[in-house]
């Protein structure tokens, strides 16, 4: 179960769900089903951006775009291992498609997932 810190409280994902608000997850690989219902279940739509952050500012770092209801099948795909930040919501919306566009991916459901070098992303 998700807390909001070391034995406190467990997570109201409704409360987050509807926010308004881009969600950092920071560290939530090993609770991503949790992570995903409780956003679902709590009326953040499927189709919510999701950008998972692997190993940032290291020679390693991944980033990788999908959305909220392909969270768990992403990172169960793409092997993401902690450290890895999540950010959840539309926040995301502008960088995502950018990625789409530059490797030709379609913007459709059927684009489950998209992964862009951060270096060449960022033109470094």
């Amino acid at each position: 179960m998700v807390r909001d810190q070391a034995g406190g409280e467990a997570l109201r994902w409704s409360t987050l769900a509807q926010s308004g608000l881009t969600l950092a997850i920071y560290m939530g690989v090993n609770e991503a089903t949790s992570i995903e219902a409780g956003l679902l279940q709590g009326g953040l739509p499927p189709e919510t951006l999701a950008l998972l952050v692997q190993a940032a500012s290291g020679e390693a770092e991944r980033l990788i775009a999908t959305r909220l209801a392909h969270l768990c099948s992403t990172i169960h795909a793409e092997q993401v291992a902690s450290p890895c930040v999540m950010l959840i919501g539309q926040a995301m919306r502008e960088d995502v498609p950018l990625w789409q566009v530059h490797r030709n991916l379609p913007s459709s459901d059927e684009a489950e997932h998209a992964q862009h070098p951060a270096r060449q992303y960022a033109g470094v």
